[in-house]
């Protein structure tokens, strides 16, 4: 017999699966309620608390989120390839090809057919090899046989040539940086004690070595240089005899430069730029713009100018890649600006990695923070350079707005060196150390900056060069347009610059070969003079006065400075001859005219029978005895005695003596009228 299933079985059966399936909607509502939660404080956070959450709402957010993805999918198929090319190659040369290249596009092909290759290969024993070319990079065919081109002998004896390396890296190099001086000293030994080992590829560092020397020579007299001894009087610019050997060590370094541009190393790239620094006192406009802007497409062909995109260099030899590359690239930029050249870079073509700040504890590179300070002062006056390019090519109409974007970067650069503080580039260090006419350089070409932003409103663009046709601070102090703020703000900075000139002519002496040193008050006299020929007040006199002085003396031994020199020279003695002839003026202008009689009668004391005073004419008329009837008459009236038409006793009505006689009847009326009355 088959035992029955009670019939409460089922039931409770089904109640058992009802309770679990119950518990587990349970659980997934709240799992939901949570999730909601979490993903409304999302949405919060993204879109504010304001907006609300109703389906509407949402559905509005979903679409948009939608529209902002598609372009995104798209501009995912418009992406292109942005790697360069950057090889390392033997002794510091670096071969490098842009994005857009044809290289670069050859390259990648190359790339794409190995990793093909490679993946065909992968079940074969033995995997074929990737893609074998002839490489080429440089043209050495072209270049000269070993040893043929070292000039050793023309170097000076060891001693000379560490002295001269001092007074480059103590003067010249300033708040820049050329060289590591731990690895020219050991190149420098190498070329003393080891010359046999030098080939083809030391070029660049021979070329460099000769480069430095030259320099040197230009400030070797600031060694000299004692307390209370701080300028070179004229007759003493004569005693400059280094500076024939200087020019000896410099033909040196260009008899090289074939070689070098050939080698186009990181060494040729500082070879040009060291000859362009020993050149800018003779030739900066021309011959030393050349040589930087060669060191310039040298340093391009290496890829320094792009960030280095692979680890295979040391971390020294990259920082001094970096490091030369700034100081070329803002050097470059500053002398065509203020020079009227085109750029020959681009920022946006600019990538490099900045100096580093924190340098390594064997490295010898100094004053990394000024190089960092330079580079970013060279940013403002590469933005003002562009407006200005702006304010050449746009209509007239939109040229305020360009004067506006001018006033606000000057604001900009007064806040940013306010916040690096005054002080901290020209009073924190004693004028004896070594960071002293570094920062001091720093303040000058501040300084240079905002001439060149305020010196092109001070005179007029159209029309006569009249004191009314003039913005100067002088026609409106209380105007606060920016035409007029950057012209005074102008005016400013280069009595700052003449002030900062007197510091370091009284302190360390002004370097004769300083580009920044003389530049800077070469543009501040040109402001100066400008303001003479409105203002003419004893400050801007005096200035003058001195800028002239330090120029002259920096000027020495210099035939392109002595001629920027002179032309100031005699701007301030054209405007001292014009202030002398006005103050003659003045003080006639200004006599009363009972001070000019006072001054007739002491002329008359003193000189009686002078011509034209009065006791001259009594003298006359008492040695002349008078007719019967005459009277006495003045000096000035005696020349009309012998024209005189009109008869003694003629009545006088206010008419001189060329009319008729008056009718002394009337029977003669008639024909008196009838004359031309």
């Amino acid at each position: 017999m088959t035992a029955r299933r009670p019939p409460s079985s089922v039931p409770a059966t089904h109640a058992t699966s009802s309770s679990h399936g119950s518990l587990d909607q349970n659980s997934f509502t709240q799992q939901q309620q949570r999730r909601l939660q979490y993903l409304e404080k999302i949405l919060r956070s993204r879109i504010g608390s304001e907006v609300p959450l109703d389906l509407d709402s949402l559905r509005s957010l979903a679409e948009e989120a939608d529209s902002q993805q598609s372009p995104s999918a798209s501009s995912h198929e418009d992406e292109v390839d942005k790697s360069i090319t950057m090889q390392s190659l033997d002794g510091n040369v670096t071969h490098y090809s842009g994005e857009f290249s044809h290289w670069n596009f050859s390259m990648r092909i190359k790339d794409w057919l190995d990793q093909s290759v490679a993946r065909h290969g992968q079940n074969e024993k033995t995997p074929k090899p990737s893609i074998v070319f002839d490489e080429y990079y440089r043209p050495d065919e072209l270049r000269s046989p070993a040893g043929s081109l070292v000039p050793l002998s023309s170097l000076p004896p060891r001693s000379i040539t560490d002295f001269l390396i001092h007074c480059f890296f103590q003067h010249a190099e300033a708040n820049y940086s050329f060289v590591d001086r731990e690895w020219l000293c050991i190149q420098v030994g190498i070329v003393y004690e080891n010359p046999m080992s030098l080939s083809n590829s030391d070029i660049g560092t021979i070329s460099m070595i000769f480069a430095i020397l030259a320099i040197g020579t230009q400030y070797a007299y600031l060694e000299s240089m004692t307390e209370g001894r701080t300028t070179i009087d004229a007759t003493e610019s004569k005693q400059f005899t280094e500076d024939a050997v200087g020019i000896q060590f410099y033909r040196k370094a260009a008899h090289l430069l074939p070689e070098v541009i050939a080698a186009s190393s990181l060494e040729s790239v500082q070879a040009c730029l060291l000859m362009g620094i020993y050149t800018l006192p003779v030739d900066a406009s021309g011959l030393a713009y050349i040589y930087l802007n060669l060191a310039l497409k040298l340093a391009v062909q290496n890829g320094m100018h792009r960030k280095h995109p692979a680890n295979d260099i040391d971390a020294r030899v990259r920082e001094t890649r970096n490091r030369v590359w700034w100081a070329l690239y803002t050097i470059e930029q500053r002398v065509g600006i203020f020079h009227g050249r085109p750029i020959s870079i681009a920022s946006v073509d600019v990538d490099a990695d900045l100096p580093s700040a924190l340098l390594g504890p064997t490295w010898s590179f100094r004053n990394p923070e000024l190089l960092l300070t330079t580079i970013q002062l060279n940013q403002y006056l590469s933005k003002v350079a562009h407006i200005m390019t702006n304010l050449r090519t746009l209509p007239k109409p939109e040229k305020s707005d360009c004067v506006k974007k001018l006033a606000q970067l000057q604001c900009e650069l007064v806040e940013w060196w306010e916040g690096h503080g005054d002080t901290a580039f020209c009073n924190s260090e004693q004028p004896r150390s070594g960071a002293f006419r570094p920062k001091m350089h720093m303040r000058l070409e501040y300084c240079m900056v905002r001439m060149f932003l305020g010196r092109i409103f001070i005179l007029p663009q159209d029309g006569p060069l009249d004191s009314g046709n003039r913005s100067t601070p002088s026609s409106d102090m209380t105007s606060r347009s920016p035409r007029s703020t950057l012209v005074r703000d102008c005016v400013e900075a280069a009595l700052s610059v003449v002030d900062a000139c007197r510091i370091i002519a009284r302190s360390v002496g002004l370097a004769r070969a300083s580009y920044t040193e003389f530049s800077s008050c070469r543009a501040a006299l040109l402001v100066i003079t400008t303001q003479c020929l409105t203002q003419n007040t004893d400050r801007f006199r005096q200035a003058l006065r001195d800028g002239v002085v330090m120029l002259k003396d920096m000027s020495s031994g210099s035939q392109s400075w002595h001629s920027e020199a002179s032309l100031i020279e005699a701007f301030e003695r054209a405007i001292a001859s014009m202030k002398k002839t006005r103050h003659t003026e003045t003080a006639d202008s200004g006599e009363s005219d009972y001070a000019k009689f006072k001054k007739w009668e002491q002329t008359v004391q003193m000189h009686p029978s002078a011509p034209g005073s009065a006791g001259s004419a009594m003298a006359s008329d008492t040695a002349t005895p008078l007719a019967a009837g005459q009277g006495w008459r003045p000096a000035e009236a005696a020349w009309r005695e012998d024209n005189m038409l009109m008869p003694s006793c003629t009545p006088f009505f206010g008419v001189d003596g060329n009319f008729a006689s008056f009718p002394e009847s009337l029977d003669e009326l008639p024909s008196f009228l009838d004359t031309n009355f």
